[in-house]
């Protein structure tokens, strides 16, 4: 009964948060911040907007740090995630979390392995299998995605997973594992079929000190544009 009550105080002040506060949040979040938020996007008090993000109609974040200039396109849905910076994350991008034993036990039901209850029963009187992963558990973040990274539909991340800066992931792909910088994952589960430089051109761009270029001003990066720098 105590579980009972507890999960719906935890509605009205979930449904309040977001009739009645979050409306002034999107407002200082779109006024003030250069950011732009769709019909029906949302995002809750754990999450950070960096400044100049995009959140496509019906995004949903929870618990994520969004890096400048980054966006998620619409319908996507990131939680417990940090997003490096100019990360472009196409539509029905989508977290999905929770760890169910493949083997070693008779059910994949977690009322037989965890005493949390969390789906509202359990028979486990201890917890013998980690339901959770994360790659940075102190912060509780379960999936980071670098900079400069390129996700396309339809993608699925799992969770205790490290996305690296310039990455590419084709869409349609689940990524269960880690993905090194400026490769190309793809299909299910994503495996490297490519990589966006050579080399060479890596060595090139890291002699000329553009491997970080994220981290410069604006004015910089207007100017290396207009220059064509960003040209290869």
């Amino acid at each position: 009964m105590a579980d009972y009550f507890k999960r719906k105080i935890e509605e009205i002040g979930s449904a309040l948060f977001r009739g009645v506060v979050f409306p002034f949040i999107k407002l200082k979040a779109e006024l003030f911040e250069g950011n732009v938020l769709k019909q029906g996007a949302y995002f809750n008090k754990g999450t950070v907007l960096s400044g100049k993000n995009f959140l496509g109609r019906d995004t949903y974040l929870s618990n994520v740090k969004l890096g400048y200039g980054s966006y998620v396109s619409e319908k996507g849905r990131l939680i417990d995630t940090k997003v490096g910076k100019y990360c472009s994350i196409g539509p029905h991008v989508y977290c999905a979390f929770g760890l169910h034993p493949a083997h070693g036990f008779l059910s994949t039901h977690p009322a037989f392995y965890s005493s949390s209850g969390a789906e509202g029963f359990t028979y486990a009187a201890k917890t013998d299998f980690k339901e959770e992963k994360f790659v940075d558990e102190a912060n509780r973040i379960r999936v980071e995605i670098g900079n400069d990274v390129w996700i396309g539909a339809n993608v699925t991340l799992m969770e205790g997973i490290r996305i690296g800066d310039g990455a590419i992931i084709a869409s349609g792909a689940v990524v269960n594992r880690d993905v090194e910088n400026y490769a190309i994952y793809g299909g299910v589960p994503a495996k490297k079929i490519g990589d966006r430089f050579t080399e060479e051109e890596i060595k090139s761009i890291t002699k000329s000190g553009l491997d970080h270029w994220w981290d410069k001003d604006e004015a910089t990066l207007r100017k290396m544009v207009n220059e064509e720098e960003f040209i290869l």
